[in-house]
């Protein structure tokens, strides 16, 4: 899924929980706000960092790149110990930060703090599990996800390929529910 896939389902997905679990954002300042979205969106394209050719990527090369080679080479030393593919594709793209102890790490790290820091951590884990669910609706699915568990590669039941034109026409549909969204919340005084 492009970044503009991925941020159009994470605003709905975090709309659409604004508007079940009945919060009013009236009792935050527009700072807090803007902080909490800002934790919320860099979770949502922070998964991509081992991979220079992402959208975060590109704007963090100097990250990036590191985070790449160190990769490699683990992957290098490890191939050199043992034939276990599995272990390998830990540290590959779509690998540590894609699989779902990533977020549960990032969310158990939240019980450590308390205030708007907890708040911060839990809508950082939140944004990486949105960016997970949706690599999960693409054809490549996520290979080891649920590692330690045996699964090869997880995917959903409905599937798209990256940047196809189907996912232009999800992408439409998720900006028009997002419109949607947001005028509702408007309306009812959530926003």
């Amino acid at each position: 899924m492009t970044v503009k896939g991925h941020t159009l389902l994470a605003n709905n997905a975090l709309l659409f929980t604004i508007y079940i679990t009945n919060t009013s954002l009236e009792n935050y300042s527009y700072i807090n706000l803007l902080i909490f979205y800002s934790f919320f969106i860099l979770g949502v394209v922070l998964v991509d960092i081992d991979e220079p050719k992402s959208f975060i990527g590109r704007k963090l090369f100097f990250i990036s790149y590191p985070f790449k080679i160190i990769n490699l080479l683990i992957i290098f030393v490890i191939s050199f110990f043992t034939k276990n593919k599995s272990i390998k594709r830990v540290f590959e793209h779509r690998g540590f930060t894609h699989m779902f102890i990533f977020p549960v790490l990032i969310f158990a790290s939240s019980f450590l703090t308390n205030g708007y820091l907890n708040l911060y951590i839990k809508l950082l884990a939140f944004g990486v599990l949105l960016h997970q669910m949706g690599d999960l609706i693409t054809n490549s699915g996520i290979r080891n996800y649920l590692f330690p568990l045996p699964f090869e590669n997880v995917k959903l039941f409905i599937t798209f390929d990256t940047d196809s034109f189907f996912e232009k026409i999800v992408n439409t549909f998720l900006s028009l529910l997002l419109t949607y969204q947001i005028f509702i919340l408007f309306n009812k005084g959530f926003l």
